[in-house]
């Protein structure tokens, strides 16, 4: 019996170790790299550029789960998030399971994602006797799937290189 008990402690504490610990933690880069990601999420929900560009790196490249075609650097991000502008509203994004991994002056962070947000979908030409003009009917959507942002820098300072959004297809729902 007493064996049986040492041989699952040991198992528990390897396993523990493997897996980074109950509550493995984490290292002030790794914190400031989390606190990055979030960031350029709170700035693209609110829809701020400023903040944005001040968050990327001039050649960053985007791939994002609407888009089909790589956006390459942050002009181009810009006019995309500009084209966007009225397509979506009501943009709230949660971030789950971060993982960072740190290597160097690069940072590494895989996440889970959930989108709300109301979208415009079909436009459509007025009935008789309505204003001029296309009526766009708009849908509440949400969307979840799994993302990786490639940071270079250091904890004071972070910038986003690489930043890739893949959403679940419909069928995981």
């Amino acid at each position: 019996m007493e064996r049986l008990s040492c041989f699952a402690a040991a198992s528990v504490a390897a396993l523990l170790y493997l897996a980074g610990g109950p509550a493995a933690a984490q290292t002030p880069e790794q914190e400031s790299a989390k606190a990055a990601v979030k960031a350029v999420f709170a700035a693209l929900d609110s829809g701020d550029a400023v903040k944005l560009e001040k968050l990327f790196a001039a050649d960053a490249v985007v791939f994002d789960s609407t888009y089909p075609l790589r956006v390459d650097g942050w002009e181009e991000f810009r006019n995309y998030l500009a084209d966007m502008h009225g397509l979506i509203s009501e943009l709230k994004t949660s971030i789950r399971q971060p993982q960072v991994q740190i290597q160097g002056p690069i940072a590494v962070v895989s996440f889970y994602y959930s989108q709300d947000y109301v979208a415009a979908r079909d436009a459509v030409q007025p009935e008789e006797g309505e204003s001029e003009g296309l009526a766009v009917t708009r849908e509440r959507t949400n969307e979840a799937g799994r993302g990786t942002v490639v940071l270079a820098g250091n904890k004071d300072a972070w910038k986003v290189i690489s930043f890739h959004l893949s959403q679940f297809p419909a069928s995981m729902f």
